[in-house]
């Protein structure tokens, strides 16, 4: 495609401001939030003197500090404009990277050896934004929300002036659905409350027994939910990312060890763009909880808190696979993985499988002897076979798998190679049903088309998945509003493409393109299958079918009875308007990467 006729394309899709809110406007929303109004102001502001308009000064010992830890996440998940990736937005003309949103230039890499050329861009970028601060005093705006009458005063401004919001409560999205030019951020990170109780009924449940559950404010992490199940002797399994939102999107989707998330929610506050705050759970206000419970986060309200199952503190069994990396090698683990994937799921193991280095797989359905003897024909084989080891060992705890397999090894870090903190990239994935599992023939077609990805691809991770194994023993499948293919499916395959901060346009277009099309493979071959939204592509086809399956339609209706004016829009979410919505304008157009 040549340059001119991608320019051309773009121009067209001019960014338009639609909404009418004035300095009085904000002033009244800051009073009216206790002060709680703040600018958002890039990451790294700290690192221009001369970036008049966009909040903050210039500050040498922040700015040391923004630097020597730009590509982590636990300094970024503390600032609401500092994403972990620039993933989406397309940079294509000033409107959105330097006049309207000022984070998506800063939102990239500093590596030592472009530091200098960085810094130099970023200069000359501040002297554009001195030119239109008017646009950045009150274009891009949070509320550090301190209670629910914070979230219903952001509603209500947003219909009275039509300003769009966003939603974040911690951790990351990778779509753009938690920030974006033009908008009021609603900012939940401040609910930290976290109480168990060994006797908990959802409210209006007379007839439901006690159990015990976690009750978990919307900004809690992962790893703090793991601390206090550790603390308690309870299980609370969750993501293999310690900074995610336990509370957040995350739960809202699935993808778990145990279970799917989701079926274990017994209970969510949420306020409701109407400005009210519900109690949704099966006796009371039961078709928000089943939206709630996978229809993606920022759609449906805004989540106060969940309340969820809580388990005993039980022991994980669990093995490492590591083969010699040889293309033979790779090649015949992944076929023998196959092979053998639906056995092993039937049992209970669920974990990653990375290619090129083995497996890590946990289940704590199983004492260690058992877990032993169940996968004895890997051990053989890996041992045998792949001069690979085979090691596996009992953790007396979720924290203490996931500090000891997670964190400190070679598939967490290709995890975070798979979803780099910094670095623009985009990232697509697609579930694997059992059908593709079956036959000789199917699992052949399955291990020859996953390899092209792999080679095309620069980073890939399969996870082994919960929902089949909870479907195979009986589980009721019809209270969430997942696609109901996770049930059927053992695979979720992801891959991802990243780049540096100063790749042109063209080349951006390209590497989406080129991540687009290499996964239509593997969606070829998994007709009706899906993928998981918070990890799909940007630019995934017929989204809708993919991310829901037959649930849309009741998911769509729910969306037009409690946000029936649209206040919550996100990309790729249930109602969402897409590029119909000038939020969205800044997104490479859908036509330039799929056709």
């Amino acid at each position: 495609m040549r340059t001119s006729r991608v320019l051309s394309i773009l121009a067209s899709a001019e960014l338009s401001v639609a909404f009418t809110a004035f300095a009085s406007d904000w002033q009244a929303l800051n009073v009216s939030v206790n002060g709680q109004l703040f600018q958002g102001t890039p990451f790294a502001r700290p690192c221009f003197p001369d970036a008049v308009g966009t909040g903050g000064m210039f500050d040498q010992e922040q700015c040391t500090l923004v630097q020597n830890n730009y590509t982590t996440r636990d300094l970024r998940i503390l600032e609401f404009g500092a994403p972990n990736g620039k993933l989406v937005k397309s940079d294509f003309k000033s409107v959105c990277s330097i006049r309207l949103s000022p984070t998506i230039h800063w939102r990239s890499i500093v590596e030592p050896a472009t530091k200098e050329a960085f810094l130099m861009l970023m200069y000359a970028t501040s002297k554009a934004l001195a030119r239109t601060s008017f646009l950045f005093n009150w274009f891009f705006q949070k509320i550090d929300v301190q209670s629910a009458n914070d979230i219903i005063a952001a509603f209500n401004f947003s219909r009275k002036t039509g300003v769009p919001l966003v939603v974040k409560n911690t951790g990351h999205d990778y779509k753009g659905r938690s920030s974006g030019p033009a908008t009021l951020g609603i900012w939940t990170h401040n609910f930290q409350n976290l109480s168990f109780s060994s006797t908990f009924v959802p409210e209006g449940c007379p007839s439901f027994s006690p159990q015990p559950a976690v009750t978990l404010g919307a900004g809690v992490k992962h790893i703090d939910l793991f601390n206090f199940a550790e603390a308690n002797n309870l299980t609370l399994p969750g993501g293999t990312d310690p900074t995610v939102g336990a509370a957040g999107g995350y739960f809202q989707w699935t993808e778990r060890y145990v279970s799917p998330y989701a079926h274990e929610l017994l209970q969510v506050e949420v306020v409701v763009p109407s400005g009210e705050i519900l109690i949704a759970n099966e006796c009371q206000n039961s078709d928000l909880f089943f939206a709630l419970r996978g229809g993606g986060g920022g759609t449906f309200g805004v989540v106060l808190s969940v309340t969820e199952k809580a388990f005993p503190q039980t022991t994980f069994p669990t093995i490492q696979a590591a083969i010699q990396n040889t293309p033979e090698n790779q090649r015949l683990f992944m076929a023998f993985m196959a092979e053998n994937m639906v056995d092993y799921a039937l049992q209970g193991w669920g974990g990653f499988l990375a290619p090129s280095l083995g497996c890590i797989l946990t289940n704590p359905t199983m004492n260690l002897s058992a877990a032993e003897a169940s996968l004895q024909n890997m051990k053989t084989f890996v041992e045998g076979h792949l001069n690979g080891t085979f090691v596996a060992v009992l953790e007396p705890s979720w924290l203490g798998f996931f500090t000891t397999f997670i964190e400190p090894t070679d598939v967490y870090s290709l995890q975070r190679a798979l979803q780099p903190v910094g670095l623009p990239y985009a990232v697509a994935s697609r579930l694997i049903p059992k059908a593709n599992f079956a036959t000789n023939e199917s699992r052949t077609e399955l291990i020859d088309t996953l390899f092209p990805i792999f080679d095309t691809v620069q980073q890939s991770l399969i996870f082994s998945v919960a929902p089949f194994m909870f479907a195979a023993n009986g589980g009721n499948t019809s209270v969430t509003s997942i696609n109901p293919i996770w049930y059927d499916s053992l695979w979720h395959v992801t891959a991802s493409m990243f780049w540096n901060f100063n790749t042109t346009l063209v080349e951006r277009i390209g590497n989406y393109t080129l991540l687009s099309k290499t996964m239509d493979t593997l969606r070829a071959i998994t007709p009706g299958a899906g993928a998981y939204q918070n990890e799909a592509d940007v630019y995934e086809p017929n989204h809708i079918e993919s991310f829901w399956g037959s649930n849309y339609p009741k998911l769509f209706a729910i969306k037009q009875k409690y946000d029936p004016e649209g206040l919550l829009d996100c990309w790729h979410c249930v109602g969402s308007k897409g590029q119909l919505n000038p939020r969205f304008k800044c997104y490479i157009p859908e036509n330039l990467i799929r056709g």
